[in-house]
C-alpha cells in the first residue's frame, strides 16, 4: 500500500471513528432526555393526580361517615326540638365540607374506568341529600316515624352505597400511584442499563480515536524525520555547492590583493571583499546550523559578539549612509562569547539591524543603536531604532512567519524576524520586543554564553 493510500485510509477511520463518538454522546443524550421525561410524568402523575385525588376522597368518606353518625342521633327515641336544629345544621355543614372534597376531587384528571364511578357516586349523592332533607322535613313537622322510616329505608343505604363507590375510585386512583411508581423503578433501570451501555461505547470509540490520532501523529513524526534527514542532507549539499563558487571568489581576490599590493585604495577594497565573503560563508555556515536545529548543541560553536557586530554593522553602514542613518554601537567586552557559531549570530544581528535600517521610513531622528550587556550566564543584545515603530496589535505576532504590517512600503516576505527567533530559540535564548525611549521600539534577544566564557566569568 503505498504511503498517500494508507494515510487516507487512517484518516477515514479517525473521521469515521470520531463521529460514532459524536453519535454515542447524541444518543446517550436523546435516551437520557426520553427517560427522564418518562419519570417525570410519572412523578407528576403521582404527585398532581392521584395522591390529591386520594386525599379528596379520603375526606369525603369522613365527611359521609359523619352524616352516619348524625342520622343515628337524629333516629334517637328521646330527640327534642332543639337538637333537631343542631342536627340540621351540623348535617349542612357536613354537606358543605363533602361537596367542597368532591369537587377538589373531580378538579384532577380523570383516569380510564374513573368517569363511571363519578357519574355512580354523584347520583347516589343526589339520592342521599334528597332522603335526609326529607327526614329533616318529617322530623321538624313532628312526625319522627316518617323521618326514622326514611332515614332507615333510604338514608342509609345511599350512604353505604356512595361509601362503596368513593372507596373504588379510592381504590383505582391508588392502583395508578403504584403503577406510576413501578414505572419510574423501572425507567431509572432501563436509564442506568442505557447509560452504562453508552457510556462503555464512548469510552472504547474515545479509545479507539486515541488510538487513531497516536498512529498519525507517529506516522507524521516518521514522516517529518525523513524530511528532516532530506533537508539536513539537502542543506549540506547546498553549503557545499556555494562554499566552493566562495572558495574560487577568495582565490581570485587574493590574487588581485596580491597583484594590487601598492594601490591602497584597492587593497582597502579587496580587504573589504573578503570579510563579506568570509561573512557569507559564516552565514551559510549559521543557517546550516539552523536547519539542523534539533541536533545537541557543541560547546565549539562560539561566537565573539563584537568581531560579529563589527563585521555586520560595517556591511551594513553604506547602506545606512545613503538613507542618512546613523548607527551607533555600545561596545561589547572581548569576554562576551555566546553558545552559537558566527554564522547564527551574523544572520540574527543582520536582520534585526536590517530591518531596523529599512523600515526607517521618514522618521525626522534617524538612528539605529546597538548594546551589548553582559550577564553571568548569558549575552543580551538590544536594537533601538528611532523609526514609526510597531502597531500593538502586531506585536505579539511579530516574530511568526509572513506577518507584516498592513501599510508596510517595503517590499519582503516576513521572514527575517521569525528567522531570528528560531535561531535565538534553537540555542536556548529569548527574543523580545518592546516600545522604544525615543519612538520606535527596542528588539531584544538573548543567548547563553559558551560554557568556556561562562567559565572564565566565574573564575573571574
Amino acid at each position: 500500500m503505498n504511503p498517500k493510500e494508507h494515510a487516507r485510509r487512517l484518516a477515514l477511520r479517525l473521521a469515521v471513528s470520531f463521529a460514532l463518538t459524536i453519535a454515542s454522546f447524541l444518543v446517550a443524550r436523546i435516551v437520557s432526555d426520553y427517560l427522564a421525561h418518562g419519570i417525570e410524568d410519572a412523578a407528576s402523575t403521582i404527585s398532581q393526580h392521584t395522591i390529591p385525588a386520594v386525599e379528596s376522597l379520603g375526606s369525603v368518606r369522613t365527611e359521609l361517615r359523619r352524616k352516619a353518625s348524625l342520622l343515628d342521633t337524629l333516629a334517637g327515641a328521646d330527640v327534642s326540638t332543639e337538637d333537631v336544629r343542631a342536627l340540621r345544621d351540623e348535617l349542612a355543614h357536613a354537606r358543605i365540607r363533602m361537596e367542597r372534597s368532591w369537587a377538589a376531587y373531580t378538579a384532577t384528571p380523570v383516569f380510564a374506568g374513573e368517569r363511571d364511578l363519578i357519574v355512580v357516586i354523584e347520583s347516589q349523592k343526589r339520592e342521599l341529600d334528597t332522603s335526609i332533607d326529607r327526614a329533616l322535613h318529617a322530623m321538624s313537622e313532628g312526625d319522627h316515624a316518617t323521618a326514622r322510616a326514611e332515614i332507615s329505608a333510604r338514608a342509609r343505604p345511599a350512604i353505604t352505597q356512595t361509601d362503596e363507590a368513593v372507596h373504588a375510585a379510592a381504590v383505582l386512583n391508588r392502583r395508578i400511584t403504584t403503577e406510576a411508581a413501578a414505572r419510574i423503578k423501572e425507567l431509572r433501570t432501563i436509564s442506568r442499563t442505557w447509560g452504562f451501555a453508552l457510556d462503555g461505547a464512548c469510552a472504547v470509540l474515545a479509545s479507539a480515536s486515541a488510538y487513531l490520532i497516536m498512529r498519525v501523529l507517529r506516522r507524521f513524526w516518521a514522516l517529518l524525520d525523513e524530511r528532516l534527514v532530506e533537508m539536513e542532507h539537502f542543506t549540506g549539499r547546498v553549503a557545499h555547492d556555494i562554499r566552493s563558487p566562495l572558495s574560487t571568489v577568495v582565490l581570485a581576490l587574493d590574487l588581485v590583493k596580491r597583484r594590487t599590493e601598492g594601490d591602497a585604495q584597492t587593497q582597502s577594497i579587496v580587504e573589504r571583499g573578503l570579510r563579506t565573503v568570509q561573512r557569507i560563508r559564516q552565514l551559510v555556515d549559521g543557517l546550516l546550523v539552523f536547519a539542523t536545529a534539533g541536533k545537541p548543541y557543541r560547546d565549539e560553536e562560539t561566537a565573539r559578539v563584537s568581531e560579529v557586530l563589527e563585521g555586520v554593522v560595517e556591511d551594513l553602514r553604506p547602506v545606512a549612509e545613503e538613507k542618512e542613518i546613523r548607527i551607533a554601537c555600545e561596545a561589547p567586552a572581548a569576554t562576551s562569547v555566546v553558545a552559537c557559531s558566527p554564522g547564527v549570530l551574523v544572520s540574527i544581528l543582520s536582520n534585526l539591524l536590517g530591518n531596523a535600517v529599512k523600515y526607517m521610513g521618514d522618521a525626522p531622528v534617524r538612528e539605529v543603536t546597538v548594546r551589548v550587556r553582559e550577564a553571568e550566564r548569558t549575552v543580551r543584545v538590544d536594537v533601538e531604532d528611532t523609526g514609526p515603530g510597531i502597531p500593538e496589535a502586531l506585536r505579539s505576532t511579530v516574530f511568526d512567519p509572513h506577518v507584516r504590517g498592513a501599510e508596510a512600503a517595503v517590499p519582503g516576505l516576513g521572514l527575517g524576524l521569525a528567522t531570528v527567533r528560531r535561531l535565538v530559540e534553537a540555542h536556548g535564548g529569548t527574543v523580545s520586543l518592546r516600545a522604544g525611549d525615543r519612538a520606535g521600539c527596542i528588539f531584544s534577544f538573548q543567548l547563553p554564553k559558551s560554557e568556556g566564557a561562562r567559565r572564565r566569568s566565574l573564575d573571574g
